[in-house]
């Protein structure tokens, strides 16, 4: 017996694109204020040049990155693809795993087509899951975000979502470095 599935999208007539790429905090990478500013929960009376101590504004390198068949990363940094600015609200001091839930924003180089160059920025928002505040050690923080891309007709982009594997190091912690591993799935007109 053979069983087939229609993507409802693709029945629409809608092009689905699924991207991975790798982020890290990159001190090369300065955060662009305007970004933050744009974030759905921003309140306009905080300074994004100078944002309150719960806001954690993050300047990151983009990269793509070499899978085998099986899905495994072979090759890590491979191109570098362009600069993203995110935002996050630590509003949980209590830092509880599987409680805790980050408003994240993030905007990063979307590549839209085969050309080297980016197409256009992609815009996500929504949140992230702490699942660990302690592993490897205390201060490290493990998260996965779900984030809705935004949609964006000049682009084309009709919406979407945007999922990580995350590490945080706010405490600055030698040998551990801020970055995740996204997945992103885009529809486009």
């Amino acid at each position: 017996m053979a069983v087939g599935m229609i993507h409802p999208v693709d029945a629409l007539g809608v092009e689905e694109r699924i991207f991975t790429f790798k982020t890290f905090d990159d001190p090369a990478v300065q955060y662009d204020p305007a970004v933050l500013e744009r974030a759905p929960w921003w309140n306009p009376a905080w300074d994004a040049e100078n944002p309150p101590p719960f806001i954690v504004p993050l300047g990151a390198s983009v990269w793509t990155y070499v899978t085998n068949g099986k899905g495994e990363v072979v090759r890590d940094k491979v191109k570098k693809i362009g600069t993203a600015t995110a935002v996050a609200m630590l509003n949980d001091p209590t830092w509880t795993p599987y409680s805790t839930l980050v408003p994240f924003y993030f905007e990063a180089p979307l590549l839209k087509g085969k050309g080297q160059e980016p197409d256009g920025i992609i815009k996500a928002s929504g949140y992230g899951l702490l699942t660990s505040s302690n592993t490897p050690e205390f201060g490290i923080m493990m998260m996965g975000f779900n984030l809705e891309i935004l949609p964006d007709p000049v682009l084309g982009i009709l919406g979407g979502s945007a999922t990580s594997n995350s590490i945080f190091n706010f405490m600055g912690l030698p040998g551990y470095q801020t970055g995740s591993y996204w997945t992103v799935r885009v529809d486009l007109e």
